[in-house]
C-alpha cells in the first residue's frame, strides 16, 4: 500500500509536537502493515 500526503497536510504535521507525531507515525505504520487492524477503528 502506498500513502501520499497534501501538501497541506505536510505543513500541519511538521507543526505538530513530537508526542503527537510519534504518535500519528505510529498508526501510520499499523495502517502499512495492516489496514484491517482493530487499533486503527477505520469504518468504511
Amino acid at each position: 500500500m502506498k500513502i501520499q500526503t497534501t501538501q497541506p497536510f505536510d505543513q500541519d504535521y511538521e507543526t505538530l509536537p513530537e508526542e503527537i507525531k510519534e504518535r500519528a507515525d505510529k498508526q501510520f505504520t499499523l495502517l502499512l502493515e495492516n489496514p484491517r487492524h482493530p487499533l486503527l477503528r477505520l469504518k468504511r
